[in-house]
C-alpha cells in the first residue's frame, strides 16, 4: 500500500458501515500492509458488530508473516480491553506462528492475569510454542511460574500445574503427554 491508499484505508477503518467495512477487511486480507495491522486491530475495542469482530480475529488466527504476528502480539500485550486481550490471545494460538521469543512476555502475562479464562488461553499461546524455547529460557520460566503459583488466584492450581508440567518436560527433555 502506498501513502495515499494508507490514508484512505485508516479513514475507511473509522467511517464505513459494518457491511462496507466487512469489504475493507477482505481487501486488507488480500493486499495488506502490516504498517495498518495495528489499527485494523483496535476495531477489536470499538463498538462493531460480531461479524467485524471475528473477521479481524479470523484475520489474526490465519497471519503467516511473523512481523505481523509480533504486531498483534504487542497489541495484545498493550490493550486494557480485557475481552479484546482474550479474543486475541486465542486467535494467537490458533495462528500457529512462533511465539517463542516472547516467552517471557507470556509467562508474564499468565502470572499476573486474575481470569482463568485468560490464563487458559495465554498458557496455550505458551504450549504451542513450548518446543521453540531453550531450556534456560524454560528453566527460568519454570522457577518464575513455580515462584508465583503460591499467589496465584484460587482456583489456579491445575493450570499452573500444567505449565509448571509443560516447561518442566521442556528442561528435562521428556516426551509431550
Amino acid at each position: 500500500m502506498n501513502n495515499a491508499e494508507k490514508k484512505l484505508f485508516l479513514s475507511k477503518l473509522k467511517s464505513e458501515t459494518d457491511e462496507q467495512l466487512l469489504k475493507t477487511l477482505d481487501f486488507f486480507r488480500n493486499n495488506g500492509d502490516t504498517d495498518v495491522l495495528a489499527d485494523v486491530l483496535r476495531l477489536l475495542e470499538s463498538e462493531r458488530s460480531q461479524q467485524v469482530y471475528e473477521c479481524v480475529l479470523n484475520l489474526v488466527s490465519d497471519l503467516k508473516n511473523q512481523a505481523a504476528s509480533d504486531i498483534a502480539f504487542e497489541y495484545m500485550c498493550q490493550t486494557a480491553d480485557t475481552s479484546a486481550k482474550k479474543k486475541i490471545i486465542s486467535a494467537l494460538w490458533q495462528s500457529e506462528a512462533d511465539f517463542s521469543h516472547k516467552a517471557e512476555d507470556i509467562t508474564k502475562i499468565f502470572t499476573s492475569t486474575k481470569d482463568f479464562e485468560t490464563a487458559f488461553e495465554i498458557l496455550t499461546l505458551l504450549e504451542n510454542n513450548a518446543c521453540n524455547i531453550n531450556k534456560d529460557t524454560a528453566n527460568n520460566l519454570l522457577n518464575n511460574i513455580s515462584t508465583k503459583k503460591e499467589s496465584a488466584a484460587a482456583g489456579f492450581e491445575g493450570i499452573y500445574d500444567a505449565a509448571i508440567q509443560h516447561l518442566y518436560n521442556i528442561v528435562n527433555g521428556k516426551e509431550e503427554d
